[in-house]
C-alpha cells in the first residue's frame, strides 16, 4: 500500500531531518542523560529507525483479505494486536506490543505501539553502532487517513525514552515528539534527546 510505505517513511525522516538541521557543535559529554549533540542525537535515532515498530506492523490487508463477521459480510472496521518479539539489525532483540485499527471503508489507520529494547544493537546510515534498552520503552501512537496518495494525511506523537551506549557515549534519551503530514507537507515539533526540534518540511510526492 503506497500511502502506508509513504506514512512509515516520513515518520522516520522527520525528527532526522530536523535534528540535523538544529547544527551545533561537538559530541556531548559521556554518561550524561539528554547531551547528545543534534548530529548524534540524529544519528542515534537513525539507527532507531532500523529497529522501530512501526516497520515491524503487518502488511495491511486489501479488500480480498478483509475480516469475515459471524454473518459472512465483509468488516468495515477491525484492530489487530501486536504482542511479539522481532530481532534487532546486530543483536539483541525488540518487544512490542500494542495495537493497529483498520477502517477499510474510510482508509482510516490508527496504531499505537510501544517498544522495550533489550541490548538491542543496531548500525546507522553513517556506520556507527548503537546498543539500545528500554527506558522504559518509545511509544508511537499515530492516526493515519485518506484513501489516495493525493487525500493522504496523518498526525501523531513519539514519547518515551532509552539508554543508549555507543563508541566514546553512554547515556540515555528521552522523546517527546508531536507530527503532521500530508502526502506534500509535514512538521515536528518537541524534543528528541535533549534537542529542541520545530520544523516544517516539505514532501516528495
Amino acid at each position: 500500500m503506497s500511502q502506508w510505505s509513504a506514512f512509515r517513511s516520513a515518520i522516520v525522516a522527520l525528527p532526522v531531518a530536523a535534528l540535523m538541521g538544529c547544527g551545533g557543535g561537538g559530541d556531548g559529554p559521556t554518561g550524561v542523560a539528554n547531551q547528545l549533540s543534534p548530529a548524534l542525537a540524529a544519528d542515534a535515532f537513525d539507527a532507531l529507525s532500523d529497529i522501530s515498530g512501526f516497520t515491524s506492523l503487518p502488511t495491511l490487508p486489501g479488500p480480498a483479505m478483509r475480516a469475515e463477521g459471524d454473518v459472512g459480510f465483509p468488516m468495515s472496521s477491525f484492530t489487530l494486536d501486536i504482542n511479539e518479539s522481532e530481532p534487532c539489525p546486530v543483536s539483541g532483540t525488540v518487544r512490542l506490543t500494542g495495537s493497529l485499527t483498520i477502517n477499510e471503508e474510510t482508509g482510516a489507520i490508527t496504531f499505537d505501539i510501544r517498544e522495550d529494547y533489550q541490548n538491542c544493537v543496531s548500525t546507522s546510515s553513517s556506520g556507527r553502532q548503537w546498543t539500545f534498552n528500554g527506558n522504559p520503552n518509545v511509544r508511537t501512537v499515530f492516526d493515519f487517513s485518506g484513501e489516495t496518495e493525493e487525500t493522504f494525511s496523518g498526525s501523531g506523537a513519539i514519547t518515551g525514552g532509552f539508554r543508549y551506549s555507543t563508541p566514546g557515549h553512554t547515556g540515555s534519551c528521552t522523546v517527546a515528539v508531536t507530527m503532521t503530514f500530508t502526502a506534500l507537507t509535514g512538521s515536528v515539533s518537541g524534543a528528541v534527546c535533549g534537542q529542541a526540534i520545530s520544523e516544517q518540511f516539505d514532501l516528495e510526492p
